[in-house]
């Protein structure tokens, strides 16, 4: 006791000040005076917690993106970007059919915004003032400000009934949900098809992050541990230490300490195909990849059936706090910063674009004014997270968010056993692939779109 729950965390001096001078008569103590300031304090401390942060945000899932800048404006585009609110956000995180976002303003401070599809009551969050929010395929998680966490939506697997406890983090994926304890122990729920459940890892983590059918954790000597559905080769975490890391539908990308970003599994739209040069936060859709460099530049590759990856205008570019803008250890104090090297070339328009742009241009061929849909003028910027990440769901990781797994990092804490699931990918789990295929295939219907929904296993 005596600490209070903000945002971001715990933090000394919270529940306590309110008592001073007062004994055990917390209750009515305002009439000496000195109570009544400490509650206006407290409660003053409690609502800065819930306003933007100054720092920008990234979520992506399906074949949609949504990213926040450091005001907590809002920006969305690919599948369901039209469907965005209007309003400042704290945190924000992409579905595969819906997205939320928790609210940096009044009304309702603190509260949650779900927009998309809404087919069984995914996007009707429950009153109150929360802290985290997940978004999964037909689903939603989040934390309140008290650490607890509460779902809604399809619970056909029991991805909505999360156990009780303290939580800090929380992601959701496709029929399950998976949280952080407050210790850093991994707990998983819902479908166990993959083994997205009961394969949780055992040990202290500080990240987290669930894509359609596999998650991946960091523990706090940086190193990844990904679990669940293992084909295309999702699971197959490259040697290094990292920082950050996102899970997509079959594929995975995570930033290292020195901000560089790699990625793994399938590449059926060059989703994996990550440039080079420093990040500081990253986002995995179903078959595209958004980031944002430590310069703030706002960068997308993949798929961009529905313009995931081609981030509006005002999202092309954000300011970014000066610790994401990593030097080399041996810089000169006055050396440039690591310039960013290999930038992909914008993403073609979208198809839906290029076909009204055709048309366009037929009918009125010698219109000023018109541009070449296939080559837009502004290069594509980031999309966000897992995220789902994180959600997370996925929703997008952070270099910076990640600075305790790094002051961990020289502990002495036990390597944490990865939980590698077998994966059986004969042609008995038809019948289950077919459904998730369809829900996917709802989400990022291109027809040229190789990606799957994983099959079950019997």
């Amino acid at each position: 006791m005596g600490q209070a729950w903000v945002f971001d965390g715990w933090r000394p001096g919270g529940l306590a000040a309110v008592a001073i001078g007062c004994g055990m008569m917390v209750l009515g103590c305002a009439t000496a005076g000195s109570g009544g300031a400490a509650q206006d304090s407290e409660k003053a401390q409690a609502a800065q917690a819930l306003r933007p942060d100054g720092e920008p945000h990234l979520a992506a899932a399906g074949s949609s993106t949504c990213g926040l800048d450091g005001a907590g404006s809002l920006s969305c585009w690919g599948q369901y970007a039209s469907h965005a609110p209007r309003a400042r956000y704290r945190r924000v995180s992409v579905g595969g059919h819906h997205s939320c976002a928790i609210r940096a303003v009044e009304p309702r401070l603190g509260g949650i915004d779900c927009w998309g599809r809404d087919e069984a009551g995914e996007t009707t969050a429950p009153k109150g003032t929360f802290k985290e929010v997940a978004v999964g395929y037909g689903h939603t998680c989040a934390i309140r400000g008290n650490g607890d966490l509460v779902c809604w939506g399809n619970n056909s697997h029991g991805q909505s009934e999360p156990p009780t406890g303290t939580f800090t983090r929380v992601s959701a994926g496709k029929g399950f949900s998976c949280g952080l304890r407050e210790g850093g122990a991994v707990d998983c729920w819902g479908d166990d098809a993959w083994n997205q459940s009961a394969g949780a890892p055992v040990g202290s983590f500080a990240r987290l992050t669930s894509g359609f059918g596999h998650s991946c954790a960091i523990n706090r000597k940086g190193r990844v541990v990904c679990w669940g559905d293992d084909r295309r080769g999702k699971l197959d975490v490259p040697k290094g230490s990292y920082l950050a890391v996102a899970a997509g539908l079959d594929h995975t990308c995570a930033i290292d300490g020195d901000g560089v970003l790699t990625c793994w599994g399938a590449n059926t739209d060059g989703q994996t195909e990550a440039p080079e040069g420093q990040f500081a936060m990253v986002a995995a859709g179903s078959v595209h990849t958004c980031a944002i460099r430590g310069s703030g530049d706002v960068e997308c590759w993949g798929n961009n059936y529905y313009g995931e990856s081609q981030p509006p205008s005002e999202f092309s570019s954000v300011s970014v706090p000066e610790r994401y803008q990593r030097r080399s250890p041996d810089a000169e104090e006055d050396a440039p910063q690591v310039a960013d090297k290999g930038q992909k070339p914008p993403p073609k328009a979208p198809v839906q674009q290029q076909a009204k742009s055709a048309a366009e241009t037929e009918s009125a061929a010698n219109a000023s004014g018109s541009a070449d849909a296939s080559e837009p003028d502004t290069p594509p910027a980031e999309p966000a997270a897992s995220t789902e990440e994180v959600s997370e769901a996925g929703d997008a990781t952070t270099v910076a968010d990640a600075s305790e797994a790094t002051k961990a990092a020289k502990d002495d804490a036990s390597d944490v056993a990865g939980a590698k699931a077998s994966q059986a990918s004969s042609d008995d789990g038809a019948d289950k692939a077919q459904g998730d295929k369809g829900d996917e295939q709802a989400a990022s219907p291109e027809p040229s779109q190789p990606s799957e929904a994983p099959a079950s296993p019997k």
